[in-house]
């Protein structure tokens, strides 16, 4: 709960907080297991997603470093679901 509305909130000021950002090993592999749709679960769903924000070469690119294969599809949804926001944050 926020104390004040959102646009309140932004114009204090804020206090310097320390902040753990991470991500864990295989992390993308529990939705799998799981079929919680709430990210990319599939290899296809993720080229997609790739294609849509990178192009269609630079997706192919990236692709080729993972393995068509269940520890592929682990790495890559880990690494683009988590890991690389983490990292960016």
């Amino acid at each position: 709960m926020l104390p004040a509305s959102l646009e309140e909130a932004y114009a204090r000021p804020t206090p310097d907080v320390p902040l753990l950002i991470g991500s864990n090993l295989d992390e993308h592999r529990y939705f799998t297991v799981l079929r919680v749709p709430v990210l990319p679960l599939t290899r296809a769903r993720l080229a997609n997603t790739l294609m849509i924000r990178l192009g269609a070469q630079a997706a192919d690119e990236l692709l080729r470093l993972y393995p068509d294969d269940a520890r592929g599809l682990t790495d890559l949804g880990s690494d683009l679901s988590f890991t690389m926001p983490s990292i960016r944050a």
